[in-house]
This record gives structure tokens, sequence and C-alpha cells, in this order.
């Protein structure tokens, strides 16, 4: 307004003179500034008080937490507890595959640890009993001890005797298991399996063939044991007949392997139902645990006939110390008897430790088979269904959190300089028109986003109070509280003049109205600007909005 002063004085100078010019210019300054209104009216005071700096966006309501679920392998879903919608706890189970082959070899790694258990009580009590006897045998036998030992050399030939004939049940156990696995089952799947085996489901030429060239081979093996069960006794050489029958069954249980993967691979068709194909997995399955349980059993055996044999010559030997007392060589050896009942007794461990991550790997396995939730939510998602196969990483369970809601928005990269994590945001929803909620900066993404060509930055707002009418998805209207700046000097923006890169304020000035500049700091969403330098509080200013109006 000092610019249009200076120019009205020096257009009116020059035809009329001084004294006119005054009374152009104070006409001039009166209808500009306070026509139709009081000068009260006309002009602003500058204040102290509060500012606080908002950036406005809008952005969408989401769970804090959501998991998409999947197996880690692929199989056959045979159980689905939940749909769409339902709510679950941590921990329940959604979905299981079938695990049938698996609980089999659970079950018999965990008979396997409990056999090397066993085993090792056994080896523990020999390395206990050698002690005693090194200490008997030192001090030397007396009448009662010489016939305690003669008893136990006479148990121990019961003991031996007792698993001689457990071994001897045992192979012919272990033919029997194996020749009903082979043709009271798997020869369901052959036509002539005895001379001329021809398999008789559908798979590729390669595996026909070589499954065909297994079960000829298990027919003679099976011929061959059956004839050589029948020169076989109880005192014969059953060590060599035990590890025969081991090796046979080795060649059976790999053929019933070869089998599990044929039947594993079937598809129904117009041949036969699902139905015959899991009565033919079944069959083989039953059939391999049958085998498998046959070679456990058969090993316990004839490490017990084993440890009966041995027992037998180590009471031999007990009996002829206490007869004839102990030399020093006697001592030194029943010494390292001792020795290696401890050595023994220290393998089993580690043999145990072994069986144990065999079962521990097995139940990892299990594992596997079944998805249960990681979190407590809404299921959004269930693609599963009961029979059907799933692969491995493939996404069929999602779930969201149940109750925890945040907000995600974009943050414009002009504005995102003044964003922090821990801005106190107000909040409005669209579809709770007339209220207010509160929340706080809890991200940053020190990302871009590029959205139509415009880099934002993405923000997470936690919202401080739970409502149950909240949802994902609702639109939610932000304030983001940036700045505040307390007992600061503040003017509205219709009090302030921009142009030529500076900025003034216009007051009056001896009947005059003059432009001042002035330094302006934050700038609030209500148009009120703070202002640094150039006025004082309490002085007046020229109300530019409302002349403009």
């Amino acid at each position: 307004m000092g610019k249009i002063v200076t120019y009205g004085m020096q257009w009116f100078s020059r035809p009329l003179g001084a004294g006119v010019g005054i009374i152009v210019v104070g006409g001039i300054i009166y209808s500009l500034f306070f026509t139709g209104s009081s000068g009260e009216d006309e002009m602003l005071t500058v204040t102290k008080g509060s500012i606080v700096q908002e950036v406005a966006v809008t952005g969408k309501m989401q769970p804090v937490n959501d998991v998409e679920l999947s197996f880690e392998k692929s199989g056959k879903v045979s159980r689905v507890n939940v749909q769409v919608g339902d709510m679950v706890g941590v921990g329940v189970l959604l979905v299981e595959l079938d695990s049938t082959d698996l609980a089999a070899d659970l079950r018999e790694a965990e008979a396997a640890v409990d056999a090397a258990r066993a085993q090792l009580l056994q080896y523990r009590a020999a390395a206990d009993s050698q002690r005693a006897k090194l200490n008997e045998l030192k001090r030397g036998s007396r009448p009662e001890e010489i016939r305690i030992q003669e008893i136990k050399l006479s148990n121990a030939k019961t003991a031996f005797e007792d698993a001689k004939q457990n071994l001897f049940d045992k192979i012919k156990d272990a033919y029997t298991k194996s020749d009903d696995a082979i043709r009271n089952k798997a020869d369901d799947l052959f036509s002539n399996p005895g001379t001329n085996p021809q398999l008789s489901i559908a798979v590729d030429a390669q595996t026909k063939s070589d499954i065909e060239q297994r079960r000829y081979v298990v027919e003679g093996i099976l011929d061959t044991w059956q004839t050589a069960l029948a020169s076989l006794t109880a005192s014969g050489d059953l060590i060599s007949a035990g590890s025969s029958a081991e090796k046979n069954l080795r060649s059976i249980a790999t053929f019933l392997d070869r089998m599990a993967y044929a039947v594993n691979s079937l598809k129904p068709s117009s041949s036969y139902s699902q139905t015959t194909i899991d009565t033919w997995k079944g069959n083989i399955s039953t059939a391999r645990t049958n085998v498998n349980t046959a070679t456990t059993n058969l090993s316990a055996a004839k490490e017990k006939f084993r440890s009966a044999d041995s027992d037998v010559i180590l009471q031999e030997n007990e009996l002829l110390l206490e007869r004839a007392g102990a030399s020093a060589e006697e001592i030194a050896a029943k010494e390292a008897d001792l020795r290696q009942a401890e050595a023994n007794s220290i393998s089993q461990e580690a043999n145990i430790k072994k069986a144990e991550a065999a079962a521990s790997s097995i139940w990892a396995q299990l594992a596997k088979s079944v998805l249960r939730a990681p979190i407590a939510g809404t299921v959004t998602k269930q693609d599963a269904k009961v029979g059907e196969n799933t692969s491995a990483n493939t996404h069929i369970i999602s779930i969201i959190s149940a109750e925890d809601l945040e907000i995600e928005a974009q943050i414009p990269e002009v504005d995102v300089a003044k964003i922090a994590k821990g801005n106190h945001v107000r909040i409005t929803l669209d579809a709770l028109p007339g209220e207010e909620f509160s929340g706080d900066i809890s991200y940053v993404d020190p990302a871009e986003t590029v959205i139509d060509g415009v880099v934002n930055f993405k923000v997470r707002v936690a919202i401080l109070r739970s409502d149950a009418r909240f949802k994902p998805g609702l639109t939610a209207n932000l304030e983001i509280e940036t700045l505040r700046k307390d007992g600061v000097l503040i003017l509205p923006q219709y009090a302030i003049v921009e142009k030529n890169a500076a900025t003034f304020v216009r007051v009056p000035s001896d009947g005059a109205v003059i432009e001042r500049a002035i330094v302006t700091g934050i700038r609030s969403q209500d148009g009120s600007v703070e202002v640094l330098s150039g006025v004082v509080a309490g002085e007046k200013v020229l109300n530019i909005g409302s002349k403009e109006r």
C-alpha cells in the first residue's frame, strides 16, 4: 500500500499541487481500507499463542498382522477344520495332510529307541556285574559264592536256550511275515506272480520292468528261504540263518518300497477307483510295516542271542575263577572285561542318541503335515479340500489378526521430511461421521513408493483405542501433527502479502498505510501463520482478506 500511496501522490502533484494531492490521498486511503466498516473491523491484532503444523492425508485401515500359510511339502489333504470367516486361536489345527506312512515309521523309530534304551540298561547292568565280580575276585571266593556262581551259570544257560529258541522263532516269523507281505498283499497287483510276474497297474515302463524283475527275484528268495527253514532247528547255526534272513528282509523291503512308490503315484481311472487304490496303498503300507517289524524283532533276537551266549561264557569263566582263585593275570583280565562293559554302555548311549534323532526327524516330518494358526484372528482364505493333493509352498490359508488394526497412508515427498515416528494423529472415519479418534505414527517407510508417477512414502498409524466398529478397509482421514510451537506471534494468512519472493504486512503509519517486511515460520491447517520477526505482539495490521471481500 505504500507504493499505491506514493503513486497517487506523484500522479496528482503535477496538475493540482500539494494541497489537493494530500486531500486526494486521504480519500483514496479511506475508500480503500475503511469504507463500509469501522477502522477496528479492518484491522487485525498480532497475538501470541500456539500453532500446530499438520499434514492431512487419507489412508485405509488394515490388520496389524496377517499371515498366509502353506505346507512345506506336498501331500493329500486328510482333514480341514476351518472355513472362511471362522475365528481361530493361536495353535489351532487348521489343515492336516495324510501321514499314515510317517506314523508307521514313527512307531518303528520309537520302538528302536525303546530297544536301544533297554540294551543300555543291560550293558550298564553287565558293567555293574563285572565291577562286583572283580571285587569278589580280588577278595577271594567262599563256598557259598562258588555255589551262587554255579547257579548263575545254570541261569545263563537257561537264558541262552530261551534266546536261542526266540531267535529261531523270529527267523521263522520273519519268513511268515515276508511271505504274507508278498503273496497275500503285493501279489494282488500282479498276474502270474510266481512264474512270470506281470504288474497289472499303469506305471512308466522303467518302473514296471524294475518291479517285475524284483518280484521274480523275490520269488526265488522266498523259495530258497523256505527250503532252508525246513532243515533248520533251534540247535542249528542260528546266527548264519539270522543273517541270511536279514539279507532276505532287506531285499523284500526294497521291493515293497518300489511297490509303495508305484501305488502312491496312481490316480483314479476307468480301470480302478480311488477305493481300490486306497486298498492297495493300505495293503502295501501294512506289508512294509510287518516286514520292518520283523527286521527289528530279528535284529533284537540276534543281539539277545549273542548276549546270552556271551553271558554263558562269562559265567563259566567266573565259576572257574571262583573255584581256582584269582591270579594276577585273571584279575587283569577281569579289569579288562569291566572296561569293555563300560565301553559298551558308552557306545549304546550313542546308539540311543542316534535312534532318538531318527525319531525326532520323523516327528519333524509329521509336524510339516499340519498347519496350525500362528496368530489369533479370522480366516480370510481357505482353499484346502479333503482328498485333494496340495503342493508345497502354495498358500492355502490366510488369517488376519482378530482385533489389532492400524492405518496405512501415503505421504507426498514434499511433506515426508516433516513426519517422524511418534507424531500424534487425529483420525476421522467416513464410516463414523462426527467422531474423532487418536493415534501415533508407528512406522515411516525409508523407501519411496511411486504411485501414478508421483513419489510417496508409506506410513502406518497405531490407533490408541480400539473400537468394535473398526473394520479392515475403512477410509480414514488423518491430520498428522508434525510440529507444535507455543508462545509465538501469530497472524492469519489473509493478513499477509507475498510478492517478489518477499513477505509483508500492511500497517498504518502517520495517516498512511505502508508495507513492512516480515519473516514467517510454520503454517497451520486453519490458516494461521507464525511470524518470526517484523511485528510485535499487540500491533495492528491491515485485514487484507476483509478488504478484498
